[in-house]
């Protein structure tokens, strides 16, 4: 990996990280709020809530409950770590099928992308 995508991978992370903590006390809206019922109800129950919601989510969203000690913000850190993980994906599928530059750029693209960092 190239010490350019490091630092792109570091401050990605970083900028994604600061955002989720500085936001931790903003409410859930709209399906959030609903995919946070279900992922407290999977902690208390061992049982998926909606089959015809994402029940995958809602593992992932309990197991950031977990590790927030019950507070969303644990989701949100999660979901840092998967962003900068599909920034790397991106990054090494660019590399091998192009180039180092191309890998470069679709990495960092999707590493700053607004919907992967709010």
């Amino acid at each position: 990996m190239s010490p350019a995508f490091v630092v792109v991978l570091a401050v990605s992370l970083v900028l994604k990280a600061v955002l989720a903590i500085a936001a931790a006390d903003i409410e859930p809206r709209y399906d959030e709020r609903q995919f946070l019922r279900f992922a407290q109800e999977f902690l208390e129950t061992g049982a998926i809530a909606s089959l015809w919601r994402a029940p995958g989510y809602q593992w992932f969203s309990g197991l950031g409950l977990l590790l927030g000690d019950g507070h969303p913000v644990g989701i949100r850190l999660l979901q840092v770590v998967v962003s900068t993980a599909s920034a790397l994906l991106v990054y090494r599928i660019g590399r091998q099928q192009w180039n180092e530059r191309v890998g470069l750029a679709a990495g960092a693209l999707v590493a700053f992308y607004p919907a992967q960092i709010a």
